[in-house]
This record gives C-alpha cells, sequence and structure tokens, in this order.
C-alpha cells in the first residue's frame, strides 16, 4: 500500500493519458491537423529529481460536419515538439463527445 501511495501519483497521470489515447483511437475519428502553437506545461517536481517536460500542443482540424474546430494534444516528446512548427501537418485522434480533447498520434508512431 505505501509504494502505490509513493509510486501512485508519478505514473497515474501517463496511464490515464495512455488509455484516453487508445479509446480515441479505437473508437474516434482520425483526421489530419495543422499545428497551431505549442505550450509548455508547468510542472512541479521533487527537489534534485530532473523535471518532466510536457507541452499542449494546440491544433485545427476538420470535423466530420466540414467545420473548423480546435483542440489540445498532451506531449512528452521533446524531440518531436522541436519538430512541430506552426502550420505543420500532423494526424490526430478524437472522439465526437470529446471534441476540443485529441491524441496526437506522431507520440506514439514515431
Amino acid at each position: 500500500m505505501f509504494i502505490l501511495l509513493v509510486f501512485g501519483p508519478l505514473y497515474v497521470p501517463q496511464l490515464r493519458e495512455l488509455m484516453r489515447a487508445r479509446r480515441a483511437y479505437k473508437n474516434g475519428e482520425i483526421p489530419r491537423a495543422k499545428i497551431v502553437f505549442v505550450k509548455k506545461r508547468v510542472q512541479t517536481t521533487w527537489p534534485g529529481w530532473p523535471g518532466s517536460s510536457s507541452s499542449d500542443v494546440f491544433v485545427r482540424y476538420p470535423s466530420v460536419a466540414g467545420h473548423n474546430r480546435e483542440a489540445t494534444a498532451f506531449c512528452q516528446n521533446d524531440w518531436l515538439i522541436a519538430q512541430l512548427a506552426p502550420g505543420a501537418t500532423v494526424h490526430i485522434a478524437y472522439l465526437e463527445s470529446e471534441p476540443t480533447h485529441a491524441v496526437l498520434l506522431e507520440n506514439y508512431l514515431r
């Protein structure tokens, strides 16, 4: 129980994001999207531990109805973030029930 209390907060958010990504890929739509901008997330870490860098990637994509929508995708891959310039084309997955939350598929495929 002690191990779960100590290490749970470190791994539960990553596991939750992975499960959300699997559900969006399996049951959602997979359009191409354009990068609008990337914003670094501010995270606090324990003293002496290396910081975990993560970013929110804002994308614009066409919906099934043909309207342009914007969504936010989570990404922890620093190399990929460095390659994403505004206007770059990426692939995302999203659920119709949550159109403002997307999954950046390049984060898992490349």
